[in-house]
């Protein structure tokens, strides 16, 4: 971690001698967010910098987990985190950009084990009878609450995606793209025990987000979702997620 901020810190001298530099903290969320090397890339990050190209600044990124990226735009450590969904808890903190991706949460299973291959959820409720893994922090957890199921929280999606392997949970909520990622770093020729239960968990939107304290926040948002307008109607934007094989947009 230390090479990767000391390689960002004399890229951002560098850059900030020719337009202005936004400062974003991410962490490794292949294939969304990849770093590795010393360079950040991806089809989030490749997005963010078009965009933010079209308007005249420069993002440079440090990397730091999810918790401590959300901490430090709080403290104005840093301009922005990414790549965050919406929730009630964060709209208090955080401003938010337009949408940057859509993203799709589904529950992840092993085949042949206690979840059956044709089951079929109505409500949250329906997985009370599972052992149902959750991440510390994540997005579901308040809902999880209200349906009264009590998941056994880890601190990643690699872990839950562990522990279900070895029968100690059943099913876990997971970014669809990013887990599916996982599976194939970690289970090499094995991905078929895994599926997904077709009704997605949510479907939400990822944005970049602010410090309501950082007085540059409102000037950051107005700079990238401009600039994010801009590469949609050029045909950019769907030429990114087409290079990255995920589904373009609508228009």
């Amino acid at each position: 971690m230390k090479k990767l901020n000391l390689f960002l810190f004399y890229s951002m001298f560098f850059f900030s001698a020719y337009s202005e530099t936004i400062r974003i903290a991410s962490t490794d969320y292949p294939p969304i967010i990849n770093i590795e090397n010393n360079r950040v890339s991806g089809v989030f990050i490749d997005i963010i910098n078009e965009s933010f190209k079209k308007v005249g600044i420069t993002a440079v990124y440090e990397n730091y987990p999810w918790k401590r990226s959300q901490q430090m735009v709080k403290l104005n450590q840093v301009d922005a985190v990414i790549p965050l969904f919406k929730t009630k808890e964060r709209e208090k903190i955080f401003l938010f950009s337009d949408p940057v991706m859509v993203a799709k949460n589904k529950f992840f299973y092993i085949k042949g084990r206690n979840i059956p291959n044709d089951f079929h959820w109505n409500t949250l409720e329906d997985f009370k009878k599972f052992k149902v893994g959750g991440v510390i922090g994540y997005w579901y957890l308040e809902n999880f609450k209200a349906a009264g199921i009590v998941p056994d929280l880890v601190t990643s999606d690699d872990l839950n995606l562990h522990k279900m392997s070895d029968g100690r949970i059943d099913t876990f909520v997971g970014d669809e793209v990013f887990c599916w990622t996982l599976i194939k770093k970690y289970y090499p020729g094995k991905e078929d025990m895994f599926a997904t239960l077709d009704k997605p968990e949510s479907e939400p939107t990822r944005h970049i987000l602010f410090s309501k304290k950082n007085p540059k926040s409102e000037d950051f948002i107005k700079k990238f979702n401009k600039g994010l307008n801009m590469l949609k109607q050029s045909g950019e934007y769907n030429a990114i997620l087409k290079k990255y094989n995920f589904q373009v947009e609508k228009k």
